[in-house]
């Protein structure tokens, strides 16, 4: 999932120098988070968790990014405060018009 594969790719478990520098697909002896097993079997140590995984790093760069609203956004914003303020003018008037006709 995390290399956009499609098809199975053989892992094997030997020491592989110098890892860091290596593409996410190259990294043969790695299982990320969501990997399928088509076949085989294996035992895995977990060797990170939260923002120290290469799906956390990618959570962090996403978070980063500020999200732009549309203009429809916009406008449906400009629209929800236009409402909200006639209806506070409707309320006072009715307020108004009922303290001043039915008070005793």
């Amino acid at each position: 999932m995390l290399t956009g594969e499609n098809k199975p790719n053989k892992k094997h478990n030997q020491v592989v120098d110098a890892q860091g520098g290596k593409g996410l697909d190259q990294r043969k002896n790695i299982a990320f988070m969501g990997t399928l097993v088509s076949s085989g079997n294996g035992i895995g140590i977990v060797v990170g968790t939260s923002e120290r995984t290469e799906f956390g790093q990618v959570f962090l760069m996403m978070k980063d990014i500020d999200e732009k609203r549309t203009p429809l956004q916009l406008k449906m914003d400009d629209l929800g405060k236009k409402l909200t303020m006639i209806s506070f003018v409707i309320i006072g008037f009715i307020m108004l018009v009922g303290k001043i006709f039915f008070s005793s």
